[in-house]
């Protein structure tokens, strides 16, 4: 049975559809590396584009975290794993977080 889909009412044969958890991927940024190759890997990974990435880097602000989209978990570990392997390639340190959103309602 599918995680889900839930049966409430088995008389008369109706099921709800729950939603799947969704994720939310966030980039920790680090002074000391070169913005302009993470941007890059950001566009590269995430297919974002520069004015997405640009709405993104305004609203964290000083913080060190970027969230850059909020997926389900199949999508939100495929984009992670583009990033790493783009980050690898080009020996370059980029960290994500994945972390699980709160139920919605």
């Amino acid at each position: 049975m599918n995680t889900f889909l839930r049966k409430t009412d088995r008389a008369a044969g109706r099921a709800e559809i729950e939603r799947p958890p969704l994720y939310r991927i966030e980039w920790v940024r680090n002074p000391e590396a070169d913005e302009s190759t993470a941007l890059f890997l950001i566009r590269e990974a995430f297919r974002l584009s520069p004015e997405a990435i640009a709405k993104a880097l305004a609203e964290a602000g000083n913080s060190r975290r970027v969230v850059l989209g909020i997926y389900n978990r199949d999508i939100a570990r495929t984009k992670i794993a583009l990033g790493e392997k783009a980050a690898k390639l080009r020996q370059f340190p980029f960290p994500f977080l994945m972390k699980k959103e709160p139920a919605w309602k």
